[in-house]
């Protein structure tokens, strides 16, 4: 008795995929190449294996779980050196797939019929692909397409291939220059820094919020004086990248290790940047862990307090101003009145992209002033606990989150307050009360003004060339996952841990 091959058919479930750099782009194509089968029945012989591609209109998500994507597909074409299956021409029984933190493939569910469907008892052609191994075949049609298949011809092999990425775009070069470190022991000198270039399989687009794009680096280099770190030796621990609303890269945190990885316990080379103020780049060498990229107390190790810079294509700046008027406060306590409103101003570098999804864009505030009539909330005396925005098809602001706190204020002292949601609410409050432990948390106020109606925002791209978001938006721009601590390096002593 031969193989037998048995798949359950796919649930056809939605894929949590990174949406794609701009709306209008060629997919993106995975290639697989698996290992020559260890037994083979004519008309296969050993020197045969499966090879294949199958394409996607966008990227897969990095930390993917094994999903299903059939139902995502835009093309697949797999030969085993007998036989070629393709959309056309096949059934799809199961086609699932998972990735690593870099977007990678890393398991895999693919097995796939021959259609139309032969008859019950005609030959119908196989091909399945796993981790644990490849096989392909000939047999006798059951019931239903995806039913156990008794093969009579059969190759196959024990160990699953490898897949490659190919993500469109035009190649972009990122270039950093990191400030001097400040402390450095041997071999590394004081006045020594990082630098590098990084090569993106496409511009940056704008307002990348906090993502992990190690999925789209093709390559990189960073020198901190002693190392040189690349793609072919270092493994990425972290790729993070934030920009602002001209494309331009504001925040990092990159984090790279040696690799191959040493013996466990033997030095390892480890080199970072970030743009968090106090331990910006950092480099050194650490005992090697189980792990790549385990935690671990530098030593030597050189850094510097003060982040660096980054230089590479952006949009041109063209200062954008959006304005907000509330409607009047309907109830009021003194010092606020019945017939207040909130007014409020901010400026961006350039426009905000058109259908931009809810979006955190305080880090990108060239200013900002919110008033009252009791209190005027700016940047240089405020805590932003919340500004996010979404706009419309034409760049204008449509959806908004914003909580303002008065900044330098001690625990159960007088804290202004100024917050104002839309279109659905809670709409706009404004007041004063007893400072929490941490200005974001709850607070109860003692006096307020508030409106039940949404007010509106007026300022927009207009006919400016602002790139458009597709499918939902660019690198998934859903979600802030916090600017501050990047990186998870903790002081140990004068030492650092990566």
């Amino acid at each position: 008795m031969k193989h037998l091959c048995r798949w359950i058919a796919p649930s056809l479930l939605g894929i949590a995929l990174l949406p794609a750099w701009s709306a209008a782009r060629a997919d993106t194509t995975y290639v697989y190449q698996g290992n020559t089968f260890a037994q083979a029945d004519p008309p296969y012989t050993t020197s045969d294996r499966i090879t294949g591609n199958f394409s996607l209109p966008v990227p897969l998500a990095p930390s993917l779980p094994l999903t299903p994507i059939t139902d995502v597909l835009t093309a697949f074409a797999f030969n085993d050196g007998v036989q070629t299956r393709t959309q056309a021409d096949s059934t799809v029984c199961r086609f699932s797939v998972a990735t690593d933190a870099e977007g990678n493939i890393i398991d895999w569910q693919v097995a796939v019929r021959e259609a139309p469907p032969s008859a019950p008892g005609d030959p119908q052609r196989v091909l399945d692909s796993e981790p644990a191994g490849d096989q392909v075949g000939t047999g006798p049609a059951a019931g239903t397409p995806c039913d156990t298949i008794n093969l009579t011809a059969s190759a196959s092999n024990t160990g699953g291939g490898s897949w490659t990425v190919s993500i469109p775009g035009v190649p972009t070069a990122y270039d950093y220059m990191g400030t001097p470190f400040t402390t450095a022991d041997p071999p590394w000198s004081v006045g020594d820094r990082v630098a590098g270039s990084v090569v993106f399989s496409d511009r940056l687009p704008p307002l990348v919020v906090d993502r992990d794009l190690s999925f789209a680096v093709q390559d990189f280099s960073f020198n901190d004086g002693v190392q040189t770190r690349t793609r072919a030796d270092s493994t990425v621990c972290s790729f993070r990248v934030t920009t602002d609303t001209t494309g331009a890269i504001v925040a990092w945190s990159i984090a790279l290790r040696e690799a191959p990885t040493p013996m466990v316990g033997d030095p390892q080379r480890a080199l970072a940047t970030t743009s968090t103020v106090g331990i910006s780049d950092q480099a050194g060498e650490l005992p090697a862990n189980p792990t790549a990229c385990g935690d671990g107390v530098l030593n030597p190790f050189a850094f510097s307090a003060a982040p660096g810079t980054w230089s590479g294509p952006m949009l041109p700046p063209v200062p954008t101003v959006y304005t907000y008027e509330a409607q009047p406060f309907t109830v009021a306590t003194p010092p606020f009145a019945v017939g207040q409103r909130i007014l409020g101003s901010i400026e961006l570098p350039a426009p905000l992209p058109r259908n931009l999804p809810l979006t955190e864009i305080g880090f990108a505030l060239s200013s900002m002033t919110f008033e009252d009539g009791v209190q005027v909330r700016s940047l240089g005396n405020s805590t932003l606990c919340r500004f996010q925005v979404a706009t419309n098809s034409v760049g204008e602001i449509v959806t908004w989150e914003v909580s303002l706190r008065e900044s330098g204020v001690s625990p159960g002292d007088p804290l202004e307050v100024l917050d104002s949601f839309g279109p659905s609410g809670p709409f706009d409050q404004s007041g004063i009360g007893p400072a929490p432990l941490a200005p974001c948390d709850q607070i109860t106020l003692d006096v307020a003004g508030t409106s039940t109606v949404a007010g509106s925002w007026r300022g927009s791209a207009g006919g400016l060339p602002i790139p458009t978001l597709g499918g939902g938006a660019m690198i998934a721009l859903a979600t802030l996952l916090g600017l501050g601590g990047l990186v998870a390096m903790r002081r140990m002593r004068r030492r650092h841990v990566v």
